[in-house]
């Protein structure tokens, strides 16, 4: 269980927009975008915005596990419990395994896009006539 819960919770910080990750990258780009172009109205309401989200976000999410309250955990413990008998240890091995490879996709690419998704990207934008 403690491996679940910090890869949620890494993907917890991806949602909400924390750096290293991609959507923080693009909230930086939205802001620049508009500092650069003297929208202050907008980059005011897009701060305060990102900040109700961002707090949601952690909000739910830590209450989900960091939760003090015993009966839920007790509960998944016995659903858990009940899980490992019916699919033996290599089934957990493998579930693992799958979340830890896609928690270190989601760890890499917010350090950096490889060249065959920019291109992509790029020609998509190029067929919608975006700049």
């Amino acid at each position: 269980m403690p491996l679940l819960g910090t890869l949620t919770f890494i993907g917890a910080l991806s949602l909400a927009g924390t750096p290293p990750f991609n959507i923080f990258i693009s909230e930086f780009t939205i802001l620049k975008a508009g500092v650069d172009r003297g929208l202050w109205l907008v980059v005011g309401l897009f701060l305060l915005f990102s900040g109700i989200v961002f707090y949601g976000i952690l909000h739910g999410f830590g209450r989900m596990l960091f939760n003090t309250r015993q009966q839920p955990a007790q509960t998944l413990q016995v659903l858990a419990s009940g899980s490992k008998t019916a699919y033996g240890r290599s089934a957990d091995t493998i579930i693992n395994s799958v979340m830890l490879v896609m928690a270190l996709c989601i760890v890499i690419l917010g350090f950096a896009v490889p060249d065959f998704i920019d291109n992509m990207i790029r020609r998509s934008m190029a067929v919608l006539g975006v700049k």
